[in-house]
């Protein structure tokens, strides 16, 4: 496997990588760049907080920087939402009792769920807790007079 595969259409952006940090950066670039169309109709600046947040989740918490890991990315666009799923190799985590806990957004080591929460407005993880699908939703086009 390449260190850093994309793959991309109209409605949908695919990447698989290895985790490695400098691969962050590239992820969050190629979704930018992916979105920019829809920046009438979509949060970005939310958007890529999330985004950036889980995957560097994937990573760090994931994949624990273990560079021979992957992270895969798979981006589509429908209609009316974004949705995008994040997975990592990593063992997974208890999503269910971590999210029923009380998240400030001072507390160390809790940030991207709090994150996640605020400025997510659609999410579910799998039963394992190593992928997490994310959902925003495009709105009307602002009518121009």
């Amino acid at each position: 496997m390449k260190d850093f595969e994309i793959q991309q259409n109209k409605q949908t952006l695919s990447i698989r990588c290895l985790s490695r940090i400098e691969n962050i950066d590239k992820i969050i670039l190629a979704i930018t760049r992916f979105v920019q169309p829809y920046r009438n109709k979509l949060n970005i600046a939310d958007f890529i907080l999330v985004l950036r947040e889980l995957v560097n989740n994937a990573y760090l918490h994931g994949n624990r920087k273990n560079s021979s890991k992957h992270i895969d990315l798979r981006l589509i666009k429908k209609d009316t939402c974004i949705s995008v799923r994040i997975k990592d190799d990593g063992a997974g985590f208890d999503w269910d009792k971590e999210l029923t806990r009380d998240i400030n957004e001072e507390q160390q080591g809790k940030r991207g769920l709090w994150i996640l929460k605020h400025y997510c407005p659609d999410f579910n993880f799998n039963k394992q807790g190593n992928c997490i699908t994310i959902r925003f939703n495009l709105s009307q086009p602002s009518s121009s007079i």
